[in-house]
């Protein structure tokens, strides 16, 4: 079944899937299975799909795996159905590399101990610091460069250790700001370690402070120390920050269809950002703006429209400053002379269901100007017949049918008017 007629092909729908955060392996590169299986056809079918990077294709198909450098892409899926029409969606793929130092070589970092390049047992790159002895620092060094962890959520490294016996729990890992121990640093304890490989993930809100917190945007010092009873062999590889801070995603919620029913011009709307999320975090706030006018605050305000269509878009903000947006369409419809019986209608017209979304019945009115047979059915996103309305001869003029969902599920359906050669399909909202 194809939702075709005097309404014309609908356009697809593109579901670039939810943004990514992959970690890069030792060539800097991501592996990265992008997702469009969400995306569909109201009245067709998808047979194409395009992933572009500034504007150079990356891959095709539903679900291409591509691989991606270090650093933030914006991706954009483009659908195009059977009967050539295009829709486009965009997803961010984050490759975290991330290092604050590869332990590729010994440049500028001091041991108590003997310090060498193993470039043989290395977790990643060409090399890992190996420290052999007795003494208390393992590993320190000022950078000359400082990085900022402004986005990242955690240290993270691999720490070998051939003799964990002889280890004193008196230990700790640092990084500040001031290029110094002590002062404007993180730290931590290490426990729990085994022989060999350990892989170590200090999250930055569960460290200590030395002195002030540091400055965030200007980290400079690392060192990592433990008391020990007698020669270790320890090593370390792949310094990084991990836990990228996820973009939030915005859902503005399902379009509406209200009718202005005292007739003032205008009508009373709940926004509904309520299933916004933020995957990492917590959101910090909501704006709604419609032409780029702030017209509303906080996850599901009130607002009066008059009316028209209105597309208002939904920011969200999280609490390490990322961003989403999505959008909504909300229509506020004249009742003026719409069910006026002394009146003849002088062209076909299927009108929005009222109220949308609904649960579980709403009102579909529909106007002929012409005696015929109407048919008026509703079906689901995949094209299958769910209820017949309307099977008859109706007479010439405005009629109104009431649609009771009581046995379907929440989600979007379509309705579809046949009259005399007549065909015009609407979407509805099931939401429960």
């Amino acid at each position: 079944i194809k939702f075709r007629g005097s309404g014309g092909n609908q356009v697809p729908v593109a579901d670039a899937g939810p943004n990514q955060t992959i970690a890069s392996d030792s060539t800097g590169k991501g592996s990265v299975t992008l997702d469009g299986s969400g995306s569909f056809d109201p009245d067709g079918s998808i047979v194409s799909y395009s992933w572009t990077e500034d504007d150079a294709e990356l891959g095709v198909g539903a679900t291409p795996t591509v691989m991606l450098a270090e650093g933030v892409h914006v991706i954009t899926l483009t659908v195009t159905d059977d009967a050539g029409a295009a829709n486009d969606d965009q997803v961010t793929i984050t490759i975290d590399g991330g290092y604050f130092d590869d332990c590729d070589a010994a440049t500028d970092w001091k041991s108590a101990n003997t310090l060498t390049v193993n470039t043989t047992d290395q977790k990643q790159g060409q090399g890992c610091l190996e420290a052999t002895g007795s003494g208390t620092d393992d590993y320190k060094k000022v950078f000359s460069e400082p990085v900022s962890i402004a986005s990242y959520r955690s240290l993270e490294f691999w720490y070998y250790v051939s003799d964990v016996s002889k280890l004193s729990s008196q230990n700790q890992v640092e990084i500040g700001s001031a290029g110094r121990p002590d002062q404007n640093e993180y730290n931590w304890s290490l426990s729990n370690l085994q022989n060999g490989w350990n892989y170590i993930q200090l999250d930055f809100d569960k460290a200590g402070i030395t002195g002030d917190a540091p400055d965030a945007k200007n980290i400079n010092w690392f060192r990592l120390y433990r008391f020990k009873s007698g020669n270790v062999i320890s090593r370390i590889d792949g310094i990084k920050f991990g836990g990228v801070n996820e973009s939030p995603i915005a859902d503005a919620g399902p379009d509406q269809t209200l009718s202005d029913d005292d007739g003032n011009g205008s009508e009373s709307v709940k926004l509904n950002g309520a299933g916004s999320s933020d995957p990492d975090g917590s959101i910090v706030s909501y704006s709604w703006t419609e032409d780029n006018s702030e017209i509303a605050t906080g996850a599901s305000p009130t607002v009066n429209l008059p009316i028209g269509t209105h597309t208002i878009t939904l920011t969200v903000t999280d609490n390490g400053g990322a961003t989403a947006e999505d959008q909504v369409t909300i229509t506020i419809e004249s009742t003026t002379g719409v069910d006026d019986e002394n009146q003849i209608p002088t062209e076909y017209a299927l009108r929005q269901n009222y109220p949308n979304p609904f649960n579980p019945t709403t009102t579909i009115r529909y106007s002929i100007p012409q005696l015929g047979h109407v048919q008026l059915k509703v079906y689901d996103i995949l094209g299958k017949e769910v209820a017949t309305l309307v099977n008859e001869d109706k007479p010439v003029g405005h009629h109104r049918v009431e649609f009771d969902a009581s046995d379907l599920t929440s989600g979007v359906y379509y309705y579809r008017l046949r009259c005399n050669g007549f065909v015009e399909t609407k979407k509805l909202v099931l939401l429960r």
